[in-house]
C-alpha cells in the first residue's frame, strides 16, 4: 500500500503542474532551440537542404519553382520551399531560416501536451510536454533545412482539430480548420494524406454528419488540387503533388534494395538507362516507377520479404547512413537509449489492450502509428520520415503511465476499459 501511496502523490503532483510542464517546455524548446540553431550557422550538411534552399530561391527571386532557377519542376513538394520563399523575403540567412523550425517544435509540444490530457487527463499532459521538447530527434530536424519539423506541427495540429471536433460547438469551423491544415501537409509530406484518410474514417465512426467530413476533405483538397493545376499548365503533366515518387519507390523496390538501404541503394544502371534514353523529368518518374513495378512482379517473394522487413525497420532507433558525418556512435546510443523505452512502453500498452481498453482517441492515434509504418515500407522507411508521428508515440506512453500512477493494488481495482479520459479534464 506505501507504494500505492506513492505513485498516487507523484499522480497528484504531476496534476498540479500540468500547464506549469507546458510553460516550463516551451521556455526550454524556445531557449535551447535558438541557441541550437545558432551555433550551427550557415552550414548546410545535406543535399535536400541545399535542394529546399534553391527552391526557395527561385521562387524568392523569380517566383519559378526550378532547381536551376531556369527550368521549372516538380521534382520536391512545394510546401516547404514556398515557406522558405516568403522568409526569403525577410532574411536570407540560413540561421533565420532553419530558426522558424523552433516555432514549429513550440506548436508540436503544445499539441503533445493537449493530446495526452485529452487521452490520460493532466497527469499524461505533465508527462509528454518536457519529453516532447527534449526529445533528439524532434530537435535534430529543427536543425535542418527539411520539412519534418513543419510536417509535425501540421500533422498534430490537424489531430488536434479532428479529436476536438465531436464535441465542439463549432464543428464547421474545426472541419475548415482541419482541412487547411491537412491540405498544406499533404503538398509538404504527401505520404501523410493517410492521416487524414484515418482521421475522416474516425470521424465517420464517431456519427459525424456527412457535410462536415465533405467539408474537411474539401478544403483539404484546395491547396493540392491548385498545385495539380499548376503541374499541368507548366509541366504539362498530371502530377499529384512531386516526381520524386518513382525514385523513391525503385530505391526501396529493386534488386539492390535491403530494408536498411534507402537512398543508398543502388540503383545506377537505371540512372544510366534513363540518361541514354535522355527522358524527360515526368518521363523519368514514370520509368523509375514502372522499373520498381516490375521487379517487384518478377520477384515476388523477394518482394513481399522485403516489404516486412522495411515495414519492421520503420520501428528502428536509427538508420545506418552512408558517411560518419551523418550519424556516428554516440548519436545512435542516444537514439536507442530515447526511442527503444517509448516502443518497448507502446508495445506493453497493445499487450494490455483488453486489461486497460483503450478509448476512441486513443485508439486513433495507436492506428495512425502502426498504419503509418507499411505506407512509409511501400517506398523506404527512415528514422526522418517518421519523426512527425514519433509525438503519438510519446502521447500514448504518458497516458498508459499516467493511468498506472493512479491505479490501487487491490485485486478488484484493476482499470478496465477505461479509455480516454473523456470523463475527465479536456481542455477547452
Amino acid at each position: 500500500m506505501k507504494a500505492t501511496a506513492r505513485r498516487h502523490t507523484i499522480a497528484a503532483h504531476l496534476t498540479a503542474w500540468s500547464n506549469r510542464s507546458l510553460i516550463g517546455s516551451l521556455a526550454f524548446v524556445g531557449l535551447a532551440g535558438l541557441a541550437y540553431c545558432i551555433s550551427l550557422g550557415s552550414q548546410v550538411r545535406f543535399a535536400d537542404e541545399a535542394d529546399y534552399l534553391r527552391l526557395s530561391q527561385s521562387v524568392a527571386d523569380t517566383g519559378r519553382y526550378a532547381l536551376d532557377g531556369v527550368n521549372s519542376t516538380a521534382f520536391r513538394p512545394p510546401g516547404y520551399p514556398y515557406l522558405l520563399a516568403f522568409l526569403r523575403q525577410f532574411s536570407d540567412s540560413v540561421p533565420v531560416l532553419r530558426s522558424v523550425n523552433i516555432i514549429f517544435l513550440a506548436v508540436a509540444v503544445w499539441a503533445t501536451w493537449w493530446l495526452a490530457r485529452r487521452i490520460g487527463g493532466p497527469g499524461a499532459a505533465a508527462l509528454a510536454a518536457p519529453i516532447a521538447a527534449v526529445y533528439p530527434i524532434g530537435f535534430y530536424t529543427m536543425g535542418t533545412l527539411y520539412p519534418q519539423a513543419m510536417g509535425t506541427a501540421l500533422l498534430l495540429t490537424g489531430l488536434v482539430a479532428i479529436v476536438a471536433l465531436p464535441e465542439s460547438a463549432h464543428p464547421y469551423r474545426l472541419a475548415i480548420g482541419a482541412g487547411a491544415v491537412f491540405g498544406l501537409l499533404i503538398v509538404t509530406i504527401p505520404t501523410f494524406a493517410v492521416v487524414l484518410l484515418i482521421g475522416v474514417l474516425w470521424l465517420a465512426r464517431r456519427h459525424q454528419r456527412l457535410l462536415v467530413l465533405a467539408v474537411i476533405i474539401g478544403v483539404a483538397a484546395i491547396v493540392p488540387a491548385g498545385w495539380m493545376t499548376r503541374n499541368a499548365i507548366v509541366m504539362h503533366s498530371v502530377i499529384p503533388i512531386s516526381t520524386n515518387n518513382g525514385l523513391n519507390l525503385l530505391l526501396g523496390n529493386s534488386e539492390h534494395a535491403g530494408p536498411r538501404t534507402g537512398v543508398n541503394a543502388d540503383i545506377s544502371a537505371y540512372i544510366d538507362e534513363g540518361q541514354q534514353r535522355q527522358l524527360n523529368e515526368m518521363d523519368l518518374d514514370a520509368y523509375y516507377r514502372k522499373s520498381a513495378v516490375t521487379w517487384a512482379t518478377a520477384n515476388p517473394a523477394r518482394a513481399a520479404t522485403l516489404f516486412v522487413e522495411k515495414t519492421a525497420n520503420y520501428f528502428a532507433p536509427f538508420d545506418r547512413l552512408g558517411t560518419d558525418a551523418q550519424s556516428s556512435t554516440s548519436q545512435q546510443a542516444v537514439a536507442v537509449i530515447t526511442y527503444l523505452p517509448l516502443l518497448a512502453l507502446f508495445v506493453l500498452r497493445l499487450a494490455r489492450w483488453r486489461r486497460d481498453r483503450p478509448g476512441e482517441v486513443e485508439r486513433l492515434l495507436i492506428l495512425i502509428y502502426l498504419v503509418s509504418a507499411p505506407v512509409q515500407a511501400l517506398f523506404f522507411t527512415r528514422v526522418r520520415f517518421r519523426a512527425p508521428l514519433d509525438p503519438l508515440l510519446i502521447v500514448i506512453a504518458a497516458a498508459m503511465v499516467a493511468r498506472w500512477l493512479v491505479v490501487t493494488d487491490a485485486p478488484d481495482a484493476r482499470v478496465e476499459g477505461r479509455g480516454d479520459a473523456e470523463t475527465a479534464d479536456i481542455p477547452g
